[in-house]
């Protein structure tokens, strides 16, 4: 009978304990910034820096091209243009999903990101449009 009630104060300590924790979650730039009419060709067009606060994967969709399965190479970059893209640059054309790119800009210490886009196949010049996020949940 002892160690009955030594087991149930024991499991109400613990019920106490967990319950009362709070659970921390960093909140992280994960909104989408849209990117409109880009033009892409085979010279880099980037994106404006914005804060990532986290060593999550950045994303992007893009939602629309001006030339029929025009598809673009997409790398990742901190606010002074260096490649931050973990692995190689991914290919990317219009789709209703999000691209999830695993990328280094937090790990090496840098505070902002932006996107780089190049042309990789369609039209020698197309534009681009879409919406990106440095960080995600």
């Amino acid at each position: 009978m002892k160690l009955k009630k030594i087991a149930i104060a024991a499991m109400a300590v613990v019920a106490m304990t967990t319950s009362a924790v709070n659970i921390v979650v960093s909140a992280n730039n994960c909104s989408d910034t849209p990117f409109t009419d880009y033009s892409i060709s085979s010279t880099s067009k980037y994106t404006s820096a914005r804060s990532k606060t986290d060593a999550t994967s950045a994303t992007v969709k893009v939602t629309s091209v001006s030339s029929s399965g025009a598809k673009m190479t997409v790398r990742f970059y901190n606010a002074s243009k260096v490649d931050r893209t973990y692995g190689t640059a991914k290919v990317v054309g219009v789709s209703s999903t999000y691209t999830y790119f695993p990328n280094l800009v937090y790990e090496k210490g840098d505070s902002s990101a932006r996107l780089g886009f190049t042309r990789y196949s369609g039209a020698s010049t197309f534009t681009a449009s879409g919406v990106w996020s440095p960080d995600s949940v």
